[in-house]
């Protein structure tokens, strides 16, 4: 049923009709369908929100920070059936960040349950790692990034930001472990915000 959803979500927001059995779509799905296909949409980014869909925008800052030139795209959101426009980027960055160490159980009661597949896992917090851009740097240092676009790599200055990432290991659908470890990463000191609202 999750696949079927999925696969239905998909279609919707790129607006192409599949079969699917009606007890298994949304409330009111086919006038969702039919709004994304007349351009509708409920609320939009500041980058979309004077535009149709479909019409050029551009969102302010270098490739690092989220900038660049997009288009005006619908997107459903799947839990509340809400329609938004956001400017999507045409050469959105992409950046290698290389994070190792080890991941640490959220509880110690299922530490057990943990080491069935990770041996080697506690449950006591273990000193931040950080991505190759903040090696031998501590959070609030300078940090210079390389992300990649078309037209090859670009290096932007940043900060070192420490954080807690969080991850999981699923013994059964519905049925996992929260693992924890904190991470340094280089990020912009400006990045791009998007806020919502109506058009």
């Amino acid at each position: 049923m999750r696949l079927l959803l999925s696969a239905f979500i998909v279609a919707l927001a790129l607006s192409i009709p599949i079969p699917a059995h009606a007890d298994l779509l949304p409330p009111g799905w086919e006038k969702l369908q039919q709004r994304i296909k007349d351009g509708g949409f409920d609320v939009a980014d500041q980058f979309c929100r004077d535009k149709k869909v479909g019409e050029a925008c551009a969102i302010p800052g270098n490739s690092f920070e989220g900038g660049g030139q997009g288009i005006c795209r619908a997107q459903l959101r799947r839990n509340w059936g809400e329609i938004r426009s956001a400017c999507v980027l045409d050469d959105p960055a992409h950046m290698e960040r290389v994070v190792d160490g080890e991941w640490w159980a959220e509880r110690c009661t299922a530490l057990e349950r943990v080491r069935s597949q990770l041996p080697n896992a506690t449950c006591e917090p273990k000193p931040p790692i950080a991505d190759q851009f903040c090696a031998g740097k501590s959070a609030g240092d300078d940090c210079t990034a390389e992300v990649w676009v078309k037209a090859g790599m670009e290096r932007y200055s940043g900060k070192c930001v420490q954080f807690r990432n969080t991850s999981a290991i699923m013994f059964h659908p519905g049925d996992g472990e929260r693992l924890l470890r904190d991470e340094i990463h280089c990020r912009p000191e400006h990045p791009v915000r998007r806020i919502f609202g109506k058009p």
